[in-house]
């Protein structure tokens, strides 16, 4: 029986693709028949989860995303439960964790998508924080006991940047959450967007590409009699005073699997114009959804 430890602390949709994986990875094991015992180290609400379930105990864990705590509080909290295996999934993890560990490179989109206009931070800033970023991926990539990336794609450009073994990287691709397959949808959604609508689920970051997409959709209301509104899912961020203002855009924030659901099912479409994604699972979920 061997004891793992999975930091959690990105747990949930609120936290986008990452939590949403953070959460997915959590449940499913939960449902698989193991000897092994599982160590969940993250914010309360994952204890809903996790109740009755004998072999997974919640640890709770707050310390900041990105922050110096998770380097130097992180390790101590894992060591003292004494773990055969740390699951990381995303690159922060400790560096001077000392034993076996596993993390997730879900993408390494700051390596191609950068310089000032990837950030809100002032330019000094931003150069210090993508420098430490660069040494910590850089550092986990050689250091870490095993990779797993969400996609062929990911693996050759570790390989090819860090000089890797391919041995050392598993693909696992994503999936959709199964409330996404259900045909138990109202006749109107609950939340009220002007049909027919598109809709647009992520972050505003550059990369994202939004900016073309909210131009593509008004020259199209402006060339045509029909016209389509432009539903953007997502929690606000700074860079949505970067977009182009467009009486087309609807910002509805962030919704619920179900909420979201609902409105990929009455959507004409769900557009993603990224110039480059990690996974693309809103693509999978549009689907799903029908």
């Amino acid at each position: 029986m061997a004891k793992i430890g999975i930091d959690a602390r990105l747990y949930g949709p609120k936290h986008t693709g990452i939590g949403r994986y953070v959460q997915n990875l959590v449940v499913n094991l939960t449902k698989l028949r193991t000897s092994h015992r599982f160590y969940v180290f993250g914010p309360d609400d994952i204890a809903t989860d996790l109740r009755g379930i004998n072999h997974f105990t919640h640890i709770p864990l707050r310390t900041s995303i990105y922050g110096v705590s998770e380097q130097t509080i992180n390790p101590f909290h894992f060591l003292r439960h004494q773990l055969d295996l740390l699951h990381v999934p995303h690159f922060n993890a400790p560096l001077i964790y000392p034993k076996k560990y596993v993390i997730t490179i879900h993408d390494l989109i700051k390596h191609q998508s950068v310089g000032p206009a990837t950030t809100t931070l002032p330019k000094t800033q931003y150069l210090l924080k993508h420098q430490v970023y660069k040494g910590i991926i850089s550092y986990h990539a050689h250091r870490a006991n095993h990779i797993i990336v969400p996609s062929f794609y990911w693996k050759e450009k570790l390989i090819s940047h860090y000089h890797l073994s391919p041995d050392k990287i598993s693909v696992t691709y994503e999936a959709v959450d199964d409330l996404h397959f259900s045909k138990d949808v109202q006749d109107q959604p609950s939340i009220h967007v002007q049909k027919p609508f598109l809709v647009y689920c992520g972050n505003l970051y550059p990369h994202k590409n939004v900016n073309l997409l909210i131009r593509a959709v008004d020259q199209y209301n402006h060339q045509n009699s029909l016209k389509l509104t432009l539903a953007l899912v997502g929690s606000r961020s700074a860079f949505v005073n970067r977009l182009p203002q467009s009486p087309a855009v609807v910002h509805l924030g962030y919704l619920t699997d179900a909420e979201l659901h609902e409105l990929y099912s009455h959507a004409l479409a769900l557009v993603q114009p990224s110039l480059i994604e990690g996974f693309g699972l809103t693509g999978l979920e549009a689907m799903a959804s029908g």
